[in-house]
């Protein structure tokens, strides 16, 4: 964030800016616009709900270019995979904007527990071989090794759309080696869930308060000790 942790997306301009609006144009004039340019791309990680709200709007032109017609990419790409992984049918609505009928690409979505861990297990278990996902990324995210820029949060680098959290040096998972990371997911208010080689961690809350680590330390010293 420009100052400290949350002070862009937790400020009033984000809110009156693109939260509250429910049409395209206020929210895409607002992504684009919204926060000045600070530093070269690619160079430091800034998380802006408003730059995935951007992401989806391409990607659902980029899915339209290809499949022609009405297809986009909710519809098209995301509901079908959500099929092929099992999740529930609250997976397959979706915020859209009032204007335009754009699937949201920041919010929007309601899941279930089952839907978070089943996630997870689809891209530890299946996501390399499944046919639905790219192996290299797959890989990639899976990867203990240090990757990815500096989150500008203790122990923690984003990469491939995924916190890295640095266990070999917050956690018991040190003995894995030092710079180890496992990927992270994070939601609103404190959701998380963490991908290990055996064993997946996921916590829904609404404060963030529960932490994780000695719920990482507890599952590599009495559940699986498997080095990622």
């Amino acid at each position: 964030m420009l100052i400290s942790f949350e002070v862009d997306e937790g400020g009033s301009a984000i809110v009156n800016g693109f939260f509250i609006p429910t049409t395209r144009a206020a929210r895409a004039d607002f992504s684009c616009n919204g926060w000045p340019k600070q530093v070269a791309p690619g160079s430091k990680v800034v998380y802006h709900t408003t730059d995935t709200e951007l992401v989806g709007y391409a990607a659902s032109k980029f899915a339209n270019n290809k499949l022609g017609g009405n297809a986009e990419a909710f519809n098209d790409i995301l509901v079908p995979l959500y099929n092929a992984m099992g999740l529930s049918h609250y997976m397959r609505g979706i915020q859209r904007t009032t204007d335009t009928q754009d699937a949201w690409g920041g919010y929007g979505l309601s899941v279930t527990l089952n839907d978070v861990v089943r996630i997870n297990q689809y891209i530890r278990d299946e996501g390399d071989s499944g046919g639905q996902l790219d192996p290299t990324m797959v890989s990639e995210v899976l990867s203990g090794n240090s990757q990815g820029l500096d989150a500008n949060l203790n122990n923690f680098n984003y990469d491939n759309g995924f916190w890295r959290y640095h266990v070999g040096a917050a956690t018991n998972m040190s003995s894995c080696g030092a710079s180890t990371q496992v990927p992270m997911m994070s939601g609103y208010g404190g959701h998380t869930s963490i991908i290990l080689p055996e064993v997946i961690i996921t916590q829904l809350t609404d404060g963030g308060g529960l932490g994780f680590i000695s719920t990482i330390n507890d599952v590599f010293a009495n559940i699986s000790s498997v080095c990622p």
